[in-house]
């Protein structure tokens, strides 16, 4: 669906020390999971998500997706819950396509958020 708002942030922080392997077969069973659970749960069955991996403070990655409302926004809490039982591991929130910002002066959003360590050539 052309056009589609990410409109759902989640941050993924796994419990457990592991290799950069690990970490990329936990991250690449992940994306796997959530374009099928995107193409049940969403009405025209496409998944839309940017994926960013990040190190610091620990080795952690999030996903900007589009979902269909608030009762889909729960069920994908729902999933990514069962999928990461550790607590703190999972953070779904809607995010905000709006554009403010901080009082140091950064751009708020959440596309800029997770893109914040990129350089301008990759926007």
């Amino acid at each position: 669906m052309p056009g589609a708002r990410l409109q759902a942030l989640i941050s993924i922080r796994p419990a457990g020390d592991r290799t950069p392997l690990e970490h990329a077969k936990l991250v690449e069973r992940t994306w796997n999971h959530a374009g099928v659970w995107s193409r049940r749960h969403t009405p025209d069955k496409t998944f839309h998500a940017i994926l960013v991996r990040e190190t610091v403070p620990t080795e952690h990655f999030h996903l900007l997706t589009h979902v269909a409302g608030s009762a889909s926004l729960t069920l994908l809490r729902c999933a990514l819950t069962g999928w990461f039982s550790e607590p703190g591991e999972v953070d779904v929130t809607r995010a905000s396509q709006n554009i403010g910002y901080t009082p140091s002066g950064k751009i708020k959003s959440a596309l800029g958020y997770i893109t914040k360590e990129r350089t301008p050539q990759a926007a």
